[in-house]
């Protein structure tokens, strides 16, 4: 699994570090992925018809509940084409209202006020409405999967009238429209969340309709004939005539599928296919589409600071200081992953030139020998990643630095669902995971209040408890000004260098490759002509096949 763009943020899979993972050793590539997509002008105006044959990466096990199910990458490229959300993202990253008119905020950001678009109806013919909102926001805020992030701030959802839904807070919460644009925005029927079995049978407001699903197989949908949207030049939306989405995880199969024909678009999250289809899409036998242009996720490996070793700065220092993030990201990622040292990338105006320590094995082995004069024994602990054969690799090479300065690692391979588990409810010392593609809403992850005592369920997984890091987030929340959250994200970045329970591995790439007759993988507008956010998960109703 990989982002989603949260991802599905705000789902618990986002904690996970997901199932795809390192290439092969031996690469010394300082290769990145190309800025702008490798892309194929258009033959002729967009043409309506035909079904999109697309290959995903892996199943969603848990099904098609916007409140409850776990959607990573495949998740959401899925949900995209059956539902829609009250907000996106535009192109520069902003909240922009989408199936809501406007979302507009009294003066201390705690009542909300969202107007919807008229005229919209599920796919069951249900009316689109303030009730329908109300039953969705409530839900989320109550579910185990999102509510944790959300029910910290959300009071009441009341309904208006018709089509206007007022929000009240228990505190300022200035970011609420980004959080709309996460699953937590996903609008679902009223019939669907009160069916027996809400996973299986979705019913959103999306371009195409659900028709059909084969677990681990292939799950089907048609166009939605009533689609409440339109392009720039007046032509209903969505182009295709239905989507046939099959399972391929094994990431040789997927290109070899796309190879032969029998799918015509494909996500990847590894290394080895990205680079592999960036050569051919450089020679112009398929294209691609990266996020490389796009803030997005960091791997990272969490440190348990309420027990030994890690509630010891000094062993986190010691970890942090002896890990060469390059040489991973060359090795394991063809250098097409690049190192990482904070939340942002450096490209982003979020990003701080913090105190956050460099690769110094010198430095490491400096420190080591402090620990072990002040504890009389060498710094050991047990690293717990997914048990694929990529993390595996990664663990061993992370073993072999740690070594060179005598810091014993012993690597705990488990099945993602355990490690989730066990990093909720703290039981391990340091684990592996991938998050932060949107740090203003997976603040939960750093936020004192998410800070639970060993035993007990809690987002913070770290179970570092800084009140420096906690003012900044709510100083955030009660604040329009891009100045000052920037502001304030910087403020926490340099606590996070100084405590030290995250230490940053590689950014993720990921990547959608698709046949020189498909179109429309990006370039997605929302009401008003306004572009989306670059994303990997793309807005299926846009794409179109040339024949």
């Amino acid at each position: 699994m990989r982002r989603s763009a949260i991802a599905a943020v705000l789902a618990v899979t986002v904690l996970a570090a997901a199932c795809g993972g390192g290439g092969s050793e031996g690469s010394t590539s300082d290769r990145t992925i190309p800025e702008t997509a490798l892309t194929k002008t258009p033959p002729t105006p967009p043409q309506t018809g035909g079904t999109l044959k697309f290959g995903l990466d892996a199943e969603t096990s848990t099904g098609w509940d916007p409140a409850n199910s776990q959607w990573a990458g495949a998740g959401t490229i899925v949900s995209r084409a059956i539902f829609d959300r009250l907000a996106e993202l535009d192109a520069d990253g902003n909240p922009r209202p989408n199936l809501a008119e406007s979302i507009e905020p009294n003066a201390d950001f705690t009542v909300w006020t969202i107007k919807l678009r008229p005229g919209i109806v599920f796919h069951n013919g249900e009316k689109f409405d303030a009730n329908a909102v109300r039953l969705n926001l409530e839900r989320a805020a109550s579910s185990v999967l999102l509510g944790a992030a959300i029910s910290g701030f959300l009071s009441t959802v009341e309904v208006v009238d018709d089509l206007t839904v007022r929000v009240n807070t228990k505190r300022p919460w200035s970011t609420f429209p980004n959080s709309l644009t996460t699953q937590a925005g996903v609008m679902a029927a009223p019939a669907q969340i009160n069916s027996a079995a809400p996973a299986q049978q979705p019913i959103g407001t999306g371009p195409f309709v659900f028709q059909s699903w084969l677990q681990d197989s292939k799950l089907t949908v048609t166009r939605n004939p009533n689609y409440w949207q339109k392009d720039e030049s007046g032509t209903q939306l969505p182009y295709l005539d239905g989507i046939e989405f099959s399972i391929l995880a094994d990431p040789t199969a997927r290109g070899a599928a796309l190879e032969s024909g029998s799918v015509e678009a494909f996500n990847t999250f590894e290394p080895d296919p990205i680079q592999e289809f960036l050569e051919k899409a450089e020679a112009g036998r398929v294209q691609l589409l990266s996020n490389a242009n796009a803030e997005d996720q960091t791997q990272f490996v969490g440190l348990n600071t309420a027990k030994p070793p890690f509630d010891d700065p000094l062993a986190r220092q010691i970890v942090v200081t002896g890990l060469d993030t390059r040489n991973i990201s060359q090795t394991q990622y063809h250098g097409l992953f690049p190192p990482s040292d904070s939340l942002f990338s450096p490209s982003s105006p979020y990003y701080a030139n913090t105190s956050y320590p460099t690769y110094d094995p010198a430095k490491a082995q400096e420190l080591h020998d402090q620990y072990k004069q002040k504890t009389g024994r060498p710094l050991s602990f047990t690293l717990t990643l997914p048990g694929t054969p990529q993390f595996r690799t990664i663990g061993e090479a992370a073993q072999a630095q740690a070594a060179a300065f005598g810091v014993q690692i012993e690597l705990n391979l488990v099945d993602q669902a355990t490690l989730i588990v066990n990093a909720l409810t703290g039981n391990f010392e340091a684990t592996g995971f991938i998050t932060f593609g949107e740090p203003p809403i997976d603040s939960v992850f750093i936020s004192t209040e998410t800070a639970k005592p060993l035993g007990q369920l809690a987002l913070n997984f770290t179970r570092m408890v800084d009140p420096q890091i906690q003012a900044a987030l709510d100083a955030i929340q009660r604040t329009s000004s891009q100045e000052e959250r920037i502001a304030q994200w910087k403020v926490i970045q340099q606590r996070m260098a100084e405590n030290l329970n995250f230490v940053f591995v590689v950014r993720n790439r990921s990547a959608v490759v698709f046949a020189n007759n498909v179109y429309g993988m990006s370039g997605a507008t929302i009401p008003g002509g306004i572009p989306v956010k670059a994303t990997t998960s793309p807005f299926l109703g846009w794409a179109w096949k040339a024949r």
